[in-house]
């Protein structure tokens, strides 16, 4: 299998698998896949990168004083967030928080690809500091997590009246994290447990035991009905069904991507191709390949095959 393109080292991949950038000291690159000429070049110091918003729509380029968010196809500068004098900006998701501090403590809420979403919290609607807060990539539910009485509140920013209490054991929490589509929140624990609870109820839907990744995020693929879950500090991932079962471990994928329903698995710098097949369709290739084969008795006897 050869790979469709390999990466220079330490080069970041956007998960629509189509740019990617770099970066030498204090300067960023950004390339096309298959180009090794940048398009666009910034010289900023002491600041990180990443893709944020839909595969590869925009990249932001920040540190805790300042967010510039860029137009990755053109590269035109979106917008700017800048950190007041008592305040500190941070990435969470696809979002800016700027944590604000004094005697009227706040978090502001930047979405980095719509401008016009802006969210508030003040010091009485969280109880944590702003590493705590979880934002869901496309619905309006946030999650707080106490850690001083190990608890998790669930609330939506549009309706006041939406907050789960989710009691967990707070010195097992090791990362918690929502499905791209909002509908669930994983929570893992040190001992490889992940309970995946409803973010509407609050229910407890799943709990997998013994799952030997940590989880970074789940991207639900609808045309076929299952979740990519994706691992942190690891290659390894799994699929999970509609009903929350483990399917299978997907070893070395990057990315699932539906427009060619292909997987895109890396290992090193290159990247690869792979199809994704169902039970059903591996059955239906199995027989179309085959045919009317009939195994020689040599190979019967081999392999126990009777009639």
């Amino acid at each position: 299998l050869e790979p469709f393109t390999q990466l220079p080292a330490g080069a970041v991949m956007s998960t629509d698998v189509k740019y990617y950038f770099t970066k030498d000291n204090d300067i960023f690159s950004l390339y096309r896949v298959g180009e090794t000429t940048p398009y666009h070049t910034v010289s900023l110091s002491d600041r990180s990168c990443k893709f944020v918003g839909n595969g590869s729509d925009y990249y932001a380029i920040y540190n805790s004083d300042e967010c510039r968010i860029y137009r990755t196809q053109d590269a035109s500068l979106v917008r700017t967030i800048t950190a007041g004098e008592h305040s500190s900006l941070f990435i969470l998701n696809d979002h800016v928080t700027e944590e604000i501090w004094g005697d009227e403590s706040l978090i502001r809420i930047y979405s980095l690809y719509n401008p016009d979403i802006v969210y508030e919290l003040t010091s009485q609607q969280f109880d944590t500091v702003c590493q705590e807060l979880l934002l869901s990539e496309s619905t309006p539910y946030y999650a707080l997590f106490n850690a001083n009485d190990g608890i998790i509140h669930i609330r939506n920013f549009e309706d006041a009246s939406v907050d789960h209490t989710l009691y967990t054991n707070m010195r097992t929490i090791n990362h918690y994290t929502f499905s791209d589509d909002g509908k669930y929140l994983f929570v893992e624990h040190l001992d490889k447990k992940i309970e995946i609870y409803e973010t509407q109820t609050g229910v407890l839907a799943k709990t997998l035991y013994d799952v030997q990744l940590s989880v970074k995020n789940a991207e639900y693929a609808e045309s076929l009905g299952i979740y990519f879950v994706y691992g942190q500090y690891t290659a390894k991932q799994f699929c999970l069904n509609e009903n929350l079962e483990i399917v299978t471990d997907l070893p070395t994928l990057f990315q699932y991507d539906e427009d060619s329903n292909t997987l895109i698995c890396t290992y090193g710098s290159n990247y690869y191709r792979q199809n994704f097949y169902s039970y059903e369709e591996l059955i239906r290739i199995v027989d179309e390949t085959l045919g009317d084969y009939e195994p020689s008795d040599e190979i019967r006897q081999k392999h126990n095959i009777i009639n």
